[in-house]
Formats: C-alpha cells, structure tokens, sequence
C-alpha cells in the first residue's frame, strides 16, 4: 500500500460539492477514493442497486443446486430429472429479470 502522507485542500462552489456529494454516493465511495479514482484515470462506477445483488444471489444458489444434482447424478448413475428441471426453470426465470432490470 502506498504511504500518503501529503493533505490537499480543495475549495467548491455549494453546488460542486453538492454534485460531488452526488456523484460519490452512487458509487459508495469516499472523497478520498473518488479522487483517487480520477486521478489515476480511472471513471468510478456506479454500485449497482440491491435489486442486483438480490438476483446474484438466486443465480448463485442456483447454479449451486444444479451443481448438488449433476454430483449426485454422477456419483448414483442417474439423474433426478424432476428436481434438475425445476432448477433450470428457476434459473430462466431469475435470467429473465436480470435482462428486465438491466433494461431499466
């Protein structure tokens, strides 16, 4: 980690600081972090919403029951085609409101 030890003060209008204020809080950085950021050319980026984080998590369950079955249908030499299928329809399911939220 790189050791800072100089302090810069920077003077704004009310509204740039109510635009930087704006700014930080989509992304969820502090002033410090976004002005690193900038300075390092790099745009900060907005944190996605909770809505996001939600359907993550069902893919990410998903996917981890679908794992269970495929091991279990491979360690027995059959698969429970019924519990497969209901994953694979969850999994359509969630897919489909990542792409109605991504199109918001």
């Amino acid at each position: 980690m790189t050791e800072r030890k100089y302090k810069l003060t920077v003077t704004l209008s009310e509204k740039e600081y109510l635009k930087l204020n704006q700014l930080k809080k989509k992304t969820g950085l502090s002033t410090q972090a976004y002005f690193l950021k900038l300075f390092h050319d790099i745009r900060p980026k907005e944190r996605p919403s909770e809505d996001f984080f939600e359907v993550l998590s069902s893919l990410r369950r998903i996917g981890n029951n679908l794992r269970q079955v495929a091991l279990k249908a491979n360690a027995i030499g059959f698969i429970d085609t019924k519990k497969y299928w209901e994953n694979v329809d969850e999994l359509d399911s969630v897919i489909s409101e990542l792409k109605d939220f991504m199109m918001q």
